[in-house]
């Protein structure tokens, strides 16, 4: 069987890559990582840049759920084409405590 197509993803992944590519690294980055952390919220805002800055814990924004945080890195490494083998590593809440935790983790990993 063939993989399972989601949409929203795409959608997603179309709109960062027309509309911010040519900001810069560290802006795509931070834009990309919020686009899918409100991709898997439950919570849903209407402007989230607003409310979901790199100071925001990500702990609480999850409620505690690692899943979520996982489907989100799963989203950023999809998005970013960092190789597979980076993706296993384990990492939790403990390592990304911030959104501008996780910026900085994806940005290493794709500037690599």
């Amino acid at each position: 069987m063939g993989d399972l197509y989601d949409y929203n993803y795409h959608k997603t992944k179309k709109l960062l890559q027309e509309r911010f590519r040519h900001k810069g690294l560290v802006y795509e980055v931070y834009r990309s990582a919020v686009e899918f952390i409100h991709h898997n919220l439950e919570e849903k805002y209407d402007d989230p840049l607003d409310h979901l800055t790199t100071h925001v814990q990500l702990r609480e924004l999850f409620k505690g759920d690692e899943q979520k945080l996982a489907a989100t890195l799963n989203d950023l490494v999809q998005y970013w084409k960092i190789e597979r083998s980076e993706e296993r590593i384990q990492v939790g809440f403990e390592v990304l405590e911030t959104i501008g935790d996780l910026c900085e983790y994806i940005e290493k990993r794709v500037k690599c």
